[in-house]
């Protein structure tokens, strides 16, 4: 398992555990054990065993979604055959070798659509998590097809799920199903929903990308402007840098910290005067935004890390050692 992978499934235990009870607390503990030493059975265990005593006054459908969840951090071949066979998605023999192996999807494809009009929330859900995580299914049109449906569920964590899923399946024959589905779905009721459609979009580029993040700058909505701002590379170089500039230098923290992960992910040097800027901003918080992102460039910065550094914060300095080791190591 990866060290970003064991990282992504700490924070989620440690997420589940502080929002939980003191027993859910503790079955939290035992249930992400399990995932960070990669044991599928023991959660399949443990979810089979809370179905069948599921009382209104006991354990229920949040430990059960949280064994959901750490089926889908772990994110092997084998824990997502693990949740296909939890959520009832084919009924495939535990001997099965992985989950949605190619040979495994091919063998289950058909009986999938069905489920995605499933009226159990879970089995959506995962099917929308775990679509977009096999690699032997990306740029796959089937499943991108399946996603856009799930893409329209009433529910909102349905939705988010299934537009996360297009970003990571979108390549070769899925990219224009991906591309078309997530732009019909910029005006999703729910901006949780809307800004991870930016998100998503912004890798692709082109005019409809450029579009969305242009409309993104007008937004009111703080989180959906600070998407656009981080993604204002998808525009026209001479307009972005136009952008950048500008934001980098406003009154609201807020954009000068999304100009700083933009201006990480730009390759000229124009870009580099601006981090340069943003190093010595007032703000604690621009800075650490800063110190963060510089893990995503790998030249002409080192200067800039080593000022990081020293930084008073305990903060700033403490990311700039991740982006160091991380980026840089």
């Amino acid at each position: 398992m990866s060290r970003c992978l064991r990282l992504t499934i700490v924070i989620l235990a440690l997420t589940s555990v502080l929002i939980g009870c003191t027993a859910e607390k503790d079955l939290s503990r035992v249930i992400w054990t399990h995932a960070l030493d990669g044991e599928c059975e023991e959660i399949k265990n443990i979810y089979t065993d809370l179905r069948k005593q599921s009382t209104p006054d006991g354990p229920g459908p949040f430990e059960m979604m949280m064994c959901v969840e750490a089926l889908t951090a772990m994110g092997s071949e084998e824990s997502i055959m693990a949740i296909i066979d939890l959520t009832e998605l084919g009924g495939i023999p535990h001997s099965e070798p992985g989950a949605l192996a190619c040979s495994g999807y091919e063998s289950v494809v058909e009986r999938l659509y069905g489920f995605v009009r499933s009226e159990n929330r879970v089995t959506r859900s995962a099917l929308a998590s775990n679509l977009g995580n096999a690699p032997c299914i990306r740029g796959d049109r089937r499943a991108a097809q399946m996603l856009c449906s799930l893409a329209g569920d009433k529910d909102v964590w349905v939705r988010y799920s299934a537009v996360q899923s297009l970003g990571n399946l979108a390549t070769g024959a899925a990219i224009d199903i991906a591309r078309n589905c997530l732009s019909d779905m910029s005006d999703d009721p729910h901006e949780m929903v809307r800004i991870e459609v930016l998100r998503q979009l912004a890798q692709f580029g082109g005019p409809r990308a450029q579009e969305i993040v242009r409309a993104g700058l007008e937004r009111r909505l703080p989180n959906i402007k600070s998407i656009a701002i981080r993604n204002l590379h998808v525009l026209p170089e001479e307009e972005a840098m136009r952008q950048l500039r500008a934001f980098a230098a406003g009154e609201s923290e807020h954009d000068r910290g999304a100009a700083a992960v933009c201006a990480a992910r730009m390759k000229n040097d124009a870009a580099i005067e601006i981090l340069t800027n943003l190093a010595n901003d007032p703000s604690q918080q621009v800075r650490y935004e800063l110190a963060t992102s510089l893990r995503y460039r790998f030249t002409g910065v080192e200067k800039l890390l080593e000022k990081l550094l020293n930084d008073p914060s305990y903060h700033v300095a403490w990311a700039a050692a991740e982006s160091l080791c991380t980026g840089h190591g």
